[in-house]
């Protein structure tokens, strides 16, 4: 019995590891299909072109908070425990429970949009901007898009209820659902057609006289607002109609959260529910600290693009202080680059964070100090390993990634361009943002929130001094700079506390994959950048390839970079890679480690 815990552990954390691997793989393809919406969302508004595609960045941004509250699995962390114990000693109870979240959730969704619905309106009468300019056009879709808040919280929590449940995939199917519907009204509105990827005719169905032909990009903005209103209403009702299925598949006749308890355990329900709440408000402040600082960038690129508040344009020299520094089509090309570095930060840091939530929380509840550090070590060493390359691809491919999927339709070579150079200054940031999102929540897991809060307070200031220093001489690169700069101090901040939760040796072995990985990170960079000076556009690229030179050479680059950094690993830390092959053909071929018996 002594040799049990050692001969599990092995066990737990290579779970975990495939654990990652999975939901990697279902991030991979949302954040793929997200692309693909994001592409024709750019070929349909644009970015310089009208101000419709910045009003509608900035509108969206609050939306976006809620959704990234929805996939991270936000609502979750605190609930899953809850109900899962629940579930164990009297399941009545347990749909009792489930039935007063979504309850609750359902208020707090229509108290929240109601709320920015009536901000909009003083806004609107307050401010009076005139029709047609920037500031109408955010009000316009922001009201349009603020009912999408009453749904997505009580989806996201019937997301929870499920994986309580041990049913994953369908609340992992639903950020797909998002994009599939937004490229579905893409498809309607876009007078050029879509890309899927090959080129789709446009649509000429017509909706009460609307069709593609009929309407301006301001008016293409507000269908789109107005579609995604909905989306939460289509995603919550397919969340309960999955959950009514199985309670019939179950045998059961009546519906999923009818149940009937003692007067005593509903007052204990309402008391573990309190509990939920509170736990949970830490942690959604903790996650939108890490969104507040592109939240405030967005809005610092239209003020900074000469669009000022209405009323404060009557004050003397506010026009002169923020007019022509970025431009139009800055909160645009913000947008676009924040969803290319968004790739490496879901697959990496909320990706492995996500997975090794459950294991370091365990450690953590049977006060596992040792258990803790090792695998906190390992995770930590596996987004060093992955982050570091990350930014670096990144930053090296901005410009191919940006001209492959932006300069198509009303988007020109020049917006390709601002986006390509706002791509590379998040890039610089990509490894921040990565350690930055596993470290909170592996400090959440030791119950440390006063941490990750202290951090993201910190960083918003130190955001703010970057940001309008570097605005005036980058534009809306400097902003993009500064959200980089800001994620590196907070990360650094997170990181010297962990550092007191791991020994030293286990200290060294971090040491050890962060040298590894930027060595490798760095022969990459070389490479690519050699082979892209030596090969690309070469026929011996794209000669004989039914794909375009510029997809077969960015192939090309990716392929070099990934195969030099991980022959560069396997020769520094060859102990990683044996066990990254061992646990690949378990999950390939099903092969069992001797503590699998």
């Amino acid at each position: 019995m002594s040799r049990l815990p050692e001969r599990t552990k092995p066990l737990d954390r290579g779970r975990s590891f495939l654990g990652a691997a999975a939901m990697g793989m279902f991030m991979l393809a949302s954040r793929c299909l997200g692309l693909l919406r994001d592409i024709n969302t750019a070929s349909v508004m644009g970015l310089s072109g009208s101000l419709a595609m910045d009003a509608f960045a900035c509108a969206f941004r609050v939306p976006n908070i809620a959704r990234r509250f929805f996939e991270e699995g936000i609502f979750g962390l605190t609930f899953i425990p809850v109900f899962s114990q629940y579930l164990k000693t009297d399941r009545r109870a347990a749909r009792r429970l489930a039935a007063r979240y979504l309850a609750d959730g359902l208020l707090l969704g229509l108290g929240a949009a109601l709320f920015l619905e009536l901000t909009a309106a003083g806004a609107w009468l307050i401010f009076r901007p005139a029709e047609g300019k920037l500031w109408y056009n955010i009000l316009r879709f922001g009201s349009l898009m603020f009912p999408y808040l009453v749904f997505v919280v009580p989806a996201a929590q019937a997301a929870a209820v499920l994986q309580g449940l041990g049913r994953f995939r369908m609340a992992g199917f639903m950020p797909l659902l998002f994009n599939l519907i937004w490229l579905a009204v893409l498809y309607f509105v876009s007078p050029l057609g879509i890309y899927l990827p090959m080129k789709i005719a446009p649509c000429t169905l017509s909706v009460l006289g609307v069709s593609a032909a009929t309407l301006h990009p301001a008016g293409r903005g507000a269908v789109l607002s107005l579609s995604i209103a909905g989306i939460s209403a289509v995603q919550f009702l397919t969340l309960l109609a999955y959950l009514r299925w199985l309670r019939r598949r179950a045998g059961e006749t009546s519906p999923f959260f009818a149940s009937f308890v003692s007067p005593e355990k509903i007052r204990e329900i309402r008391t573990a529910l309190r509990a939920v709440w509170r736990r949970l408000a830490p942690v959604a402040l903790v996650i939108f600290f890490l969104q507040l600082n592109m939240l405030l960038a967005t809005l610092l690129a239209v003020l900074f693009s000469g669009s000022s508040v209405p009323l404060f344009s009557a004050v003397p020299g506010v026009d002169a202080l923020f007019a022509g520094t970025t431009g139009r089509g800055a909160a645009s090309a913000l947008y676009f680059g924040e969803r290319l570095y968004e790739f490496p930060l879901s697959l990496v840091g909320v990706t492995v964070g996500t997975a090794f939530y459950p294991l370091l929380s365990r450690r953590a509840l049977e006060k596992d100090r040792s258990g803790y550090a090792v695998d906190f070590t390992a995770a930590l060493r596996l987004v060093v390993l992955l982050a570091i390359p990350s930014g670096i691809g990144l930053a090296l491919l901005a410009n191919p990634l940006s001209n492959l999927f932006f300069a198509h339709g009303a988007a020109s070579a020049a917006d390709s361009a601002r986006i390509a150079r706002i791509t590379f200054c998040f890039a610089c940031g990509v490894p921040a943002f990565c350690l930055t999102a596993f470290l909170n929540r592996a400090l959440m897991a030791i119950s440390d929130l006063r941490t990750p809060l202290l951090a993201g307070m910190i960083s918003i200031p130190l955001f703010l001094a970057a940001a309008l220093l570097g605005v005036h001489t980058l534009g809306e690169g400097g902003l993009a700079l500064a959200v980089s700069l800001a994620s590196w101090g907070q990360a650094a901040l997170l990181l010297r506390r962990a550092r007191r939760e791991i020994s030293s040796a286990e200290f060294r072995l971090f040491t050890k994959t962060f040298l590894a990985s930027a060595a490798a990170s760095a022969v990459m960079g070389l490479g690519i950048a050699a082979e892209r000076i030596f090969l690309h556009g070469s026929a011996l690229i794209t000669q004989k390839m039914p794909v375009t030179s510029a997809s077969a050479g960015l192939a090309a680059d990716l392929a070099a970079g990934i195969t030099l950094f991980f022959l560069v690993i396997l020769f520094l830390d060859p102990e990683w890679g044996k066990k990254g092959v061992r646990l690949l053909a378990r999950r390939i071929f099903g092969r069992k480690e001797p503590s699998d018996r």
